[in-house]
């Protein structure tokens, strides 16, 4: 049987396009604000009209898991901060060696963009990564040694540009619904 014409251009969306659409949704919401059901259900519909995402991707956001999120005591840590950035662009220049395993002085040019950090009401500097990775409850030390190398360039990026320490790291598992504390 032949699918009909409206749904041939409709490719199925893919577990990396799912984790990239959540951290759009993330990276648009403004923390500062109650962002309920309808108010989201805006944010996306708006996406959609402005041909960011399309129709069949919109439909594959997890609503519940975002609402989850932003109904959690971390985003209203989040939200009562006194700065808070999103979608940082970073350029940082490393040892090649502490990403190789290979004895060199050269230096590389590492690039990234930083999902979100905070400055709390203390004045501490906090470092946070979405993921949206499928882990088992209890088995959160996955995300943290998959991810571990990759926090810790982010950690230094921030501290050179702000010239600031990073006081506290944290993977925030979409998935699980919970932050993951990382040592810093």
């Amino acid at each position: 049987m032949n699918k009909p014409k409206f749904l041939e251009n409709v490719t199925k969306v893919t577990a990396a396009e799912k984790g990239t659409l959540m951290h759009l949704i993330l990276q648009k919401i403004n923390f500062k604000e109650n962002v309920d059901r309808e108010v989201l259900e805006s944010l996306i519909n708006n996406l959609v009209f402005k041909n960011i995402i399309k129709e069949n991707q919109a439909n594959e956001i997890n609503r519940d898991k975002i609402l989850r999120f932003l109904q959690s005591d971390f985003a209203k840590r989040i939200k009562r901060a006194k700065r808070i950035e999103k979608e940082r662009p970073f350029y940082i220049n490393i040892l090649a060696k502490e990403i190789f395993d290979e004895e060199t002085e050269d230096e590389i040019l590492v690039q990234g963009i930083i999902d979100l950090f905070f400055i709390d009401e203390n004045d501490r500097l906090i470092l946070v990564d979405y993921k949206t990775d499928f882990v088992k409850n209890g088995e959160e030390n996955i995300l943290i040694q998959k991810y571990k190398k990759q926090l810790e360039l982010y950690r230094d990026a921030i501290e050179k540009s702000l010239n600031k320490k990073v006081d506290e790291i944290y993977i925030y598992s979409i998935y699980l619904n919970k932050e993951i504390a990382v040592e810093n």
